[in-house]
């Protein structure tokens, strides 16, 4: 167990590249300002918003102690989070999810799994941790994610370094999803503004560079930029929707990312031109950062950098406020709604996409 004082947990705490078809740069590069800084000694791995403040995972390089801490809304107030957990989290990366309030998940409850173990707990700021899901053996999660809408239940999403993708209910009864068969460490639920994609599943690859769509029924499509070429972002890591609520008027708000030797935050005004779209970080060299947009015209992919995350992005997410759930349109209304402005022939190619068997999805 790491020894922490007030002012050294202070100094621990303190969520891309790849040459791909249509890809162009911002006119002006995303801004970060630390929010809170962490000293040479120690690795941030894992960062999250709870609702009432923010849960991370830090570690000690020479050690390699790992322990769970929480910061106030601001940043500050470090403290150590929780008992630890059974087994410790010693060895790698974490991944850490926090329940919305739906399908008997709480709200504000930090979920953790451990990169070199299969379970993965809940755990509450005071008393042990409990067992909510157990991964195949040899598996283990890379990212955790709660379905903020309905597309899939409500339910806690769980991808593993293998290119698996499980569905958990709060009773832990675990369903493969999909199999994408890459290491996948970001996912996101897609916006209203991704068309016949509103509602999926979005699954980074971290060594393929690809983006997946994957459908509450388990149909995996890679998204493309041209009929013939596919998004291709060189070690892409995480994923986020940029939310059309952002605002600028709650300094809360923001995009927040885990640069593992400090936590960095973009304000909310950076991103008010991109609402809709996703935001994909990558630890490519120079780990630039890219913003993906839906074209409806085309039913293909825009992708343009926005920036570059300073070191090493291993958690990235948007905060908006209170905790909370949204309405996403199912992806089989917005095939209705691409029936007025893209003519029959155009949809007919969509839905025949997304009706692929998953392995043939895959392929190229």
């Amino acid at each position: 167990m790491m020894k922490l004082s007030l002012t050294s947990a202070v100094s621990i705490v303190g969520v891309v590249t790849g040459l791909i078809a249509s890809t162009t740069a911002a006119d002006a590069a995303v801004t970060f300002t630390t929010f809170v800084p962490i000293n040479g000694t120690f690795a941030n791995l894992a960062f999250n918003y709870t609702g009432t403040g923010f849960v991370g995972e830090s570690d000690t390089y020479g050690g390699n102690i790992h322990r769970l801490y929480s910061t106030n809304l601001t940043g500050g107030d470090a403290q150590p989070y929780g008992e630890p957990i059974p087994g410790g989290l010693s060895g790698n990366e974490a991944a850490i999810g926090v329940g919305l309030g739906q399908a008997g998940f709480g709200k504000g409850v930090v979920y953790v799994g451990n990169e070199d173990g299969n379970l993965i707990y809940s755990v509450p700021s005071v008393g042990p941790p409990v067992l909510a899901g157990t991964l195949p053996v040899a598996q283990s999660a890379r990212a955790i994610l709660f379905d903020p809408g309905s597309t899939f239940g409500g339910d806690m999403l769980v991808s593993t370094g293998g290119g698996q993708v499980y569905k958990f209910t709060s009773s832990g009864t675990r369903t493969l999803l999909a199999n994408v068969g890459d290491d996948v460490e970001g996912l996101a639920i897609a916006g209203s503004a991704f068309g016949p994609y509103a509602g999926d599943l979005l699954a980074t690859g971290e060594d393929s560079g690809a983006i997946w769509a994957i459908s509450p029924g388990g149909i995996v499509t890679r998204l493309r930029t041209g009929a013939s070429t596919f998004v291709k972002l060189q070690g892409a890591e995480t994923v986020s929707f940029v939310p059309p609520s952002l605002s600028s008027t709650n300094s809360l708000e923001g995009f927040y990312v885990d640069n593992v030797i400090n936590i960095l935050k973009a304000p909310a005004s950076e991103f008010l031109s991109l609402t809709g779209t996703a935001v994909v970080t990558t630890e490519a060299f120079g780990q630039p950062m890219w913003d993906l947009k839906y074209d409806s015209t085309t039913g293909f992919f825009d992708v343009t950098q926005i920036g570059a995350v300073p070191n090493d992005p291993e958690a990235a997410f948007f905060v908006t406020g209170p905790l909370g759930v949204s309405s996403v349109p199912e992806p089989s209304t917005w095939a209705m709604l691409l029936l007025g402005f893209a003519g029959l022939g155009f949809v007919a190619y969509r839905q025949t996409r997304r009706a692929m068997p998953q392995a043939a999805s895959l392929t190229a």
